[in-house]
């Protein structure tokens, strides 16, 4: 499927396929589940598991996505971190 998806040099699917990929397998994640639900616990509910994950899957995707992007352009690393 991805090398299909190459092939029709649609860059946006592209790097939107590598953000949900991201996405995904984060929160599916079995040891960030368990941190997340250890973090709730240690902080007596004030940090949400659920709201945990999703911040860190978040932050996944989009250097996923920022990473594709490079790979794509051909831009140079530091001009993607700046």
């Amino acid at each position: 499927m991805a090398e299909q998806l190459i092939e029709t040099d649609r860059m946006f699917l592209i790097v939107a396929f590598g953000v949900l990929i991201g996405f995904a397998a984060t929160m599916a994640e079995p040891a960030l589940i368990a941190i997340a639900e250890e973090a709730e616990e240690i902080s007596e509910k004030r940090l949400r598991a659920g709201t945990l994950r999703l911040l860190v899957a978040c932050g996944v995707a989009a250097g996923i996505g920022i990473g594709v992007l490079r790979i794509l352009t051909g831009a140079p690393f530091g001009l993607v971190i700046a």
